[in-house]
C-alpha cells in the first residue's frame, strides 16, 4: 500500500511539472524557427520546457508565464506559434536581431502584460489590431526598430500602459516598397545584339587612305 502511494505521488508530481502540450509545442516551434548562433538556447532540450528548466522560460504549474530572452544574439523571424502561449504574461525579446513582421498571432495572448520587442530589426506594418486585443498590457516597447511602420491608435490601448515607439516609423510615412525586378523574359526581347555580330561598311575615303603613295 505504501509503495502504491509513493508511486501515485510521483506520478502527480511529474504531471504537475510537465508543460502543457500546447505551450510545449509553441516553444518547440520557436526553438526550431529562430537562429541561435551564440548557443543561448542550448538548455532547450527535451520536450518539457517547464520541467527541464529551459533558459528564459518561467512557469506556474504546467503553464508558461514568461519568455525572457533579451540580448541573446537570436536571429531570424519570430514564429507565429508564440501566439499559442495562452497564459503568457511577459514576452521579452529585446536586443536581438529579429527581422520580418511582428506576428499578428500575438493578439491571442490576452493575459500579456509586458511586450518588449525593442532594439531589433522588425519590418513591415505594426500589427495594430493584435495590440488592441491585449487588454492586460501595461508596458509596450517597440523602440529602435527603424523601419517598423504603420498606424497605431494609442487611445485603443489600455489607458495606463507605458509606451515607447521612439526610433520607429509608427504613425509616420512608411517607406516605399522596392520596385519589382524586371522580368527576365522582357529582357530577352529588348536585349541589343552584341557589337561583334554587327558589321559596318568601311567608307570609301577610308579605303583610299590606306593606298600606298605613288612614287615620283
Amino acid at each position: 500500500m505504501f509503495f502504491r502511494l509513493v508511486c501515485l505521488l510521483l506520478v502527480i508530481e511529474s504531471k504537475d511539472a510537465a508543460t502543457n502540450d500546447n505551450d510545449s509545442r509553441a516553444l518547440e516551434a520557436f526553438r526550431a524557427g529562430v537562429g541561435d548562433p551564440e548557443g543561448a538556447l542550448r538548455t532547450w532540450e527535451g520536450l518539457d520546457p517547464c520541467g527541464d528548466s529551459w533558459e528564459g522560460v518561467a512557469c506556474r504549474g504546467e503553464n508558461v508565464l514568461q519568455l525572457l530572452l533579451a540580448r541573446k544574439g537570436l536571429v531570424g523571424t519570430v514564429p507565429s506559434e508564440l501566439g499559442r502561449l495562452a497564459h503568457l504574461q511577459m514576452l521579452v525579446l529585446n536586443g536581438n536581431s529579429f527581422t520580418g513582421a511582428i506576428p499578428h498571432s500575438l493578439g491571442n495572448l490576452t493575459e500579456l502584460r509586458y511586450l518588449w520587442l525593442d532594439s531589433n530589426y522588425f519590418t513591415g506594418f505594426v500589427p495594430e489590431e493584435a495590440l488592441y486585443n491585449l487588454e492586460e498590457l501595461t508596458d509596450l516597447n517597440l523602440q529602435s526598430n527603424p523601419v517598423l511602420c504603420g498606424a497605431l491608435d494609442v487611445s485603443r490601448l489600455p489607458e495606463n500602459a507605458t509606451l515607447d515607439l521612439s526610433d520607429t516609423l509608427i504613425n509616420q510615412e512608411c517607406p516605399a516598397p522596392p520596385p519589382p525586378p524586371f522580368p527576365s523574359h522582357h529582357l530577352a526581347h529588348h536585349r541589343r545584339p552584341p557589337l561583334a555580330s554587327t558589321t559596318f561598311p568601311v567608307p570609301i575615303c577610308a579605303r583610299l587612305s590606306r593606298k600606298a603613295p605613288s612614287p615620283h
